[in-house]
């Protein structure tokens, strides 16, 4: 019997690729990494993947100055998160599976201080038990520690919860670590099952899984 619904927060309940992507940008400019126009990053990937990838198409050598960049792209993130655009069908679905008694959580790849805000700001501070972030564990998506710890801390087995994730890195994540998986973005293959724009055919099914 499913118990907890862990829902990853970035492009899922808020989309706030594009703020990554600015913060990603304005980090850069500040430690003189340099990128040609256009450059692209999978989405969901932890910080230091990302600062890894960047530094190789740049050939950027300074690879000491991570803490820095990463600081900066939260301090970004912090100022600019309220402009980022809420997820409205998703946040009904945490309304809806708060008042069937279902647990939920965050877990997501980004900062403590910015999934804190997030969820303040996406007003569903009061249905969602706690939160798992990427500096609670060594490794983030698509590596399943974060979900690993967040079955260990809830006291529960992986399948009684379900993840709910929109990209390749955070279903890798969730199914390495035993979750069964629905993908907010139809694109992302090894999902169990995909959601959709479509309210009838996603209350089926959260009905599928929940009962």
């Amino acid at each position: 019997m499913i118990k907890v619904v862990l829902w990853d927060l970035d492009g899922t309940l808020i989309d706030s690729e594009s703020m990554h992507y600015q913060a990603i940008l304005a980090a850069n400019e500040r430690i003189g990494l340099k990128l040609d126009d256009g450059f692209e990053l999978a989405p969901g990937l932890e910080g230091v993947s990302v600062f890894s990838a960047l530094c190789e198409q740049a050939g950027f050598t300074r690879t000491e100055r991570y803490s820095e960049w990463y600081q900066y792209t939260i301090d970004y993130a912090l100022q600019n998160l309220s402009d980022s655009p809420h997820l409205d069908l998703n946040i009904e679905w945490v309304e809806a599976l708060s008042k069937r008694g279902i647990r939920q959580c965050v877990v997501s790849n980004s900062d403590a201080q910015i999934v804190s805000q997030a969820i303040q700001e996406l007003k569903i501070d009061a249905h969602i038990e706690q939160f798992f972030s990427r500096d609670m564990v060594q490794h983030g998506k698509p590596n399943p520690a974060i979900y690993l710890h967040a079955l260990d801390v809830l006291g529960i087995s992986p399948d009684q919860a379900v993840a709910i994730e929109d990209s390749f890195s955070g279903v890798t994540a969730a199914k390495a670590a035993g979750l069964f998986t629905l993908a907010y973005n139809n694109d992302v293959a090894s999902a169990d099952l995909y959601l959709n724009d479509a309210q009838v055919q996603r209350q089926q099914v959260f009905e599928s899984i929940l009962s």
